[in-house]
């Protein structure tokens, strides 16, 4: 301001706003001098301090200036009628706009007709809450490719808003990679034939694969969302209990036990597998069930078997050969003529056989070792 203007204007001021001036009326000229000389003193301080005051304001304006304008996430402020009054540079860099065509649209111009329904609620939600609220919603580009971002926004006095837009098109494509790769397991595993599930750290399944369902003679839609504890039973779940909770620690575990399979009992192996998610928590496990009924009938027949042979080698040579014959199902004389041995001897043998292997009868040998007609050896010693 120039200096005569300022003389002036403080002289008129002067005038308007009446003085005392009684308190300097005793006061000498020399001290009238000095105390005017104090009061110079004192505005030049007044003044420095202002200037350091306005230096520091305007340091701290630049600081917030860059922080806004190079903020990682895109920042923009609102007018209460959803115009955009603020951009940072970011958001410009992001969208790839001049910033200075972005101050007065509408916010609803920038994101798809795909969610504007999304951003329209997230608005109107923001009106009668003075907490932090977020949404996801996609942009357009100047150039009509899409961006995917979160809005996190916050209502502010008079009636405007702050929002801060994060760039989530990697997380957007990462959960599309996701879910086309679980799509793919899904095929998979319906394509498997044996029974698989997943269950979440509630207990609950989260999906079932074609033969699970067949198995339980439930639909997928009847499984998915029950509890273990209903879809298996109390016994079975039971059973299950110290099994789950070791693989909800992150423990694979097997075991053996019997299930009811389209209402038939089966023995089965089943595997609790642990599901981790990427910060290695567990978040459920899967459920794999083998039927082992025909291999632990066939071990049984085999154990059988060993038993039988064993039981065999109490058996002379001769008895051995009458004993094959028995099997094959020959008389005494035909047994008589294919061995060369008197039809007594055969008769004599073959109640010695039963003595020896503690049978009451032929048929009771017949039906006790008929499943293996070939166990007899007759080369055995």
């Amino acid at each position: 301001m120039d200096l005569n203007l300022l003389r002036q204007a403080a002289a008129k001021r002067l005038y308007e706003t009446p003085t005392e001036f009684d308190a300097f009326g005793e006061l000498s000229a020399n001290e009238l001098v000095h105390e005017l000389r104090v009061h110079q003193a004192e505005l030049e301080m007044q003044n420095d301090e202002l200037r350091r005051t306005e230096r520091n304001l305007e340091e701290s304006l630049d600081r917030l200036t860059d922080l806004f304008d190079f903020a990682p996430v895109g920042y923009l402020t609102l007018t209460r009628h959803s115009r955009i009054a603020e951009a940072n540079l970011t958001l410009s860099t992001m969208l790839e706009m001049d910033r200075s065509s972005l101050i007065g649209k509408r916010v609803s111009q920038l994101v798809t007709a795909e969610t504007s329904s999304q951003l329209h609620r997230h608005l109107l939600d923001l009106e009668n809450c003075d907490e932090k609220l977020s949404c996801d919603v996609t942009m357009l580009k100047v150039d009509s490719s899409l961006v995917h971002v979160r809005l996190d926004s916050i209502r502010l006095p008079g009636g405007t808003c702050s929002i801060a837009i994060s760039d989530i098109s990697k997380i957007v494509a990462l959960n599309h990679q996701k879910q086309a790769s679980d799509d793919r397991l899904r095929v998979v595993c319906h394509a498997m034939p044996i029974p698989i599930a997943h269950i979440d750290r509630a207990g609950t399944y989260q999906f079932s694969n074609s033969v699970h369902t067949q198995w339980f003679q439930r639909s997928n839609e009847m499984v998915r969302g029950q509890s273990v504890r209903y879809v298996m039973g109390e016994d079975t779940f039971a059973t299950f209990q110290p099994n789950i909770a070791r693989v909800l620690t992150g423990e694979a575990c097997v075991f053996e036990l019997t299930l009811s399979a389209q209402n038939e009992p089966r023995m089965c192996k089943v595997h609790f597998i642990p599901d981790r998610g990427a910060d290695d928590e567990v978040n459920g496990y899967y459920e794999l069930i083998t039927d082992i009924s025909d291999t632990k009938q066939l071990e049984s027949a085999s154990a059988q078997r060993l038993r039988l042979e064993a039981r065999l080698q109490v058996l002379s040579k001769r008895q051995r050969e009458i004993f094959d014959q028995i099997l094959q199902g020959s008389s005494n004389k035909r047994t008589t003529l294919l061995l060369g041995h008197s039809e007594r001897t055969v008769e004599r043998e073959r109640r010695q056989i039963l003595n020896l292997l503690e049978m009451d009868s032929i048929n009771e040998l017949l039906i006790t070792f008929a499943f293996c007609s070939n166990l007899a050896d007759p080369d055995s010693p």
